[in-house]
Order: C-alpha cells, then structure tokens, then sequence
C-alpha cells in the first residue's frame, strides 16, 4: 500500500492486490429466465479494466451482446457508429478524460432516447436527478442487481 497526503488537498491510497491468472464469472444462484438478455447489445463503459471485463464475461453468460470503452469518448465514438444495434448503455459516473455525465449527454444528444444506466462506487445522486437518469446502480453490484436493473432498462420506451 501507499498512501500520499498532501495539507488541503486530501488523500490518495494506492492498494496493490495480487492479480488472478484467471477470472472467472461465478453465476451463483441460477437466475430467472426473465432475466437472461436475448442477444441485446450493451456498451459497458468504464475506466477500470477489470469492471469492464467482469461485467463483459457476466452479460454474455447471461445472454446478451457486449461492447466496451475504456472512457466517454470512447463511448461516443462507438455509439456513433453503432447506436442502432445498442439497446443499452452502461456508463460508469467517474472516468478521465470524458466523465459520465459528459458521457450521457452527449449521448442524448444523439439519440435523445437512448437508454442509460448509470453505476458509481460514489454518491452521484445529484447528477443522476439533474440528467434525468432514472437507473442507477451502486457499486460493487451484485449479479441479479446488474440483470434487475439492465431488464428494467430494457422495458422502457426507446
């Protein structure tokens, strides 16, 4: 661990965890069939390699279709090009580069019905309200979180 401190700036922490050679998708309980996706496309978006991956290899056990960006410009550029196949956008609330509520509007800006879930480790309760977003998903999540929240995405109107 290290940890740096700096007089009214606050504080960083640096964990370094052993990595796993392999990763694997521990589905648990099994889940209702209402929940498995159809081959829908996701576009997962977030800056930590290991979120994108995990959420990646969980959707396609699940049954659905996955892309990902490592950040919203990412995001946009893939968007742009596939925002007719994309059923729903997963965006992480903090990234560099482009954030999520940069993210998310820009995309509405797109397709201002595009379905969006935003997840966040923080607090993001007063950009959720302020951009409309009406799923949220705190993180960590949980498995039948993630599919719960992903189906109630998918029923809304696009």
């Amino acid at each position: 661990m290290h940890a740096y401190s700096e007089l009214g700036r606050g504080s960083t922490f640096n964990v370094y965890l052993p990595a796993r050679a392999a990763t694997t998708v521990d589905v648990g309980t099994p889940v209702p069939e209402l929940l498995r996706g159809h081959g829908e496309l996701v576009l997962v978006v977030d800056d930590e390699p290991a979120i994108r991956q995990v959420t990646q290899r969980l959707l396609e056990a699940f049954g659905y279709r996955v892309l990902s960006a490592v950040d919203g410009t990412e995001a946009v550029a893939i968007y742009a090009r596939r925002s007719h196949e994309i059923a729903v956008v997963l965006t992480d609330m903090m990234m560099p580069v482009m954030d999520g509520p940069a993210t998310i509007r820009e995309l509405r800006k797109m397709n201002p019905a595009v379905r969006i879930i935003a997840a966040s480790g923080l607090d993001a309760s007063a950009h959720i309200v302020a951009l409309g977003i009406t799923h949220f998903l705190p993180k960590p999540f949980a498995t039948d979180r993630l599919l719960t929240t992903l189906r109630q995405a998918l029923a809304d109107p696009a």
